[in-house]
């Protein structure tokens, strides 16, 4: 039993049945003098019921409120070498057509690799230095690229470099499979992974496959200045297997959709500094921007603003509060699209 007490106002009793529903408050009025969106107890609750977990509630009004809950023992977890051991092969339809560039100078070393991954059913593509590198993943797209540093005409971390910035190129994951032990240089240059050399074929097949894994997973970018919604947003997707980012404010948001290129972006109006009717503006006048669905998520719910909004470019515009349900099943529309 774990319980959590505080010596605040409490909650009046005809106030409790409704206090774990999103966007409530309390004390609803615009003068209120604590802040946030309501959103708190609602996210501790849904991890609560996650664990099925129920929550009890006792307060008095001038002298406090006390949450208690009981959570399970969890079971033993294995150690990561047994759940490695133990994985289940990926699913057929994961790896079904996927392509793997091998940029290394070592014959050897590349047919050992690519026997590994071949037996995974993975289809490979052989680089030998790297400006075949560069001309193999620039034409042929490969969904994943394990990358030697010691190359004849060009240094890997150049060579990653070269892949990040271009256009073309750089969406394609980077796994660094080396003897140079500077994984920290790959993985700020934009490598996704950084495996030392000598290394076995478990492990090279294990990262192969979390990363296609992770790459296949739908991306969406949740904006939002309010910390307690994104989070209940971002929660709520991932439990549907959607991969998330956050961002806060609109200059990180515009750099956040040209960077990781999201299948989708959740977006408030109302935010400091660049507002999100700029954010849309901007979003949709770059070439590398202008294709990304956006579903307009604000407080802002009157006919002239969603007008705008979808004049704008959005593809949805969604009043709070909302369904859970509801945009979830406008998210899959949409990505489907």
């Amino acid at each position: 039993m774990i319980a959590v007490s505080d010596t605040g106002r409490g909650i009046p009793p005809e106030a409790l049945p409704r206090i774990f529903e999103r966007f409530h408050q309390v004390d609803g009025s615009s003068t209120r003098r604590v802040g946030g969106m309501g959103l708190g107890l609602t996210i501790v609750k849904s991890i609560l019921d996650t664990h099925k977990a129920p929550v009890e509630v006792e307060s008095e009004v001038g002298k406090g409120t006390t949450f208690r809950f009981r959570l399970p023992l969890a079971p033993e977890v294995p150690s990561l070498e047994e759940k490695e051991i133990g994985r289940p092969p990926a699913p057929a339809s994961l790896l079904k057509k996927k392509v793997i560039e091998i940029v290394d100078d070592d014959k050897d070393f590349r047919n050992l690799v690519m026997m590994y991954l071949k037996a995974e059913g993975l289809e490979v593509l052989e680089a030998r230095n790297g400006q075949e590198g560069f001309y193999l993943a620039s034409t042929e797209k490969p969904d994943l690229i394990l990358l030697d540093i010691y190359l004849p005409d060009l240094d890997g971390f150049d060579l990653l470099s070269v892949l990040k910035r271009d256009p073309q190129t750089k969406g394609i994951p980077v796994v660094i499979l080396s003897v140079v032990k500077e994984p920290h240089r790959g993985l700020e240059l934009g490598a996704s992974d950084f495996l030392v050399k000598p290394t076995g074929s478990q492990e090279i097949v294990s990262t192969v496959r979390r990363i296609l894994l992770e790459t296949a997973r739908k991306k969406i970018l949740i904006v939002d200045d309010e910390p307690d919604t994104v989070e209940f947003l971002s929660q709520g997707l991932e439990i549907e297997g959607y991969q998330t980012f956050k961002a806060y404010e609109g200059v990180v948001t515009l750099k956040l959709a040209a960077e990781r290129q999201p299948d989708l972006i959740l977006l408030d109006l109302m935010m400091p500094g660049i507002d999100g009717w700029e954010v849309i503006r901007e979003l949709k006048q770059k070439k590398e921007t202008q294709e990304i669905p956006v579903i307009i998520i604000t407080a802002k719910g009157g006919r002239e603003d969603r007008e705008k909004g979808l004049q704008l470019g959005a593809k949805k515009y969604i009043p709070k509060p909302f369904e859970i349900k509801e945009l979830l099943g406008e998210i899959k529309e949409i990505i489907k699209k």
